[in-house]
């Protein structure tokens, strides 16, 4: 499971270096979450938005 958590929050970091230092972004996952997303996977990515620092 650690080893998925990890790529989960790679992506993330990813995605926020990629659109900058200055802020101004807000992170979600789509503009629709659908049923079959398992809740895990946004609250990793809210922890891993939460721990990202430039």
């Amino acid at each position: 499971m650690q080893a998925f958590r990890d790529f989960r929050q790679f992506h993330v970091e990813r995605n926020l270096r990629l659109c900058g230092a200055r802020g101004g972004i807000v992170i979600g996952p789509t503009h629709l979450v659908e049923p079959e997303v398992p809740w895990a996977n946004l609250l990793a990515m809210k922890e891993a938005c939460e721990q990202f620092q430039l």
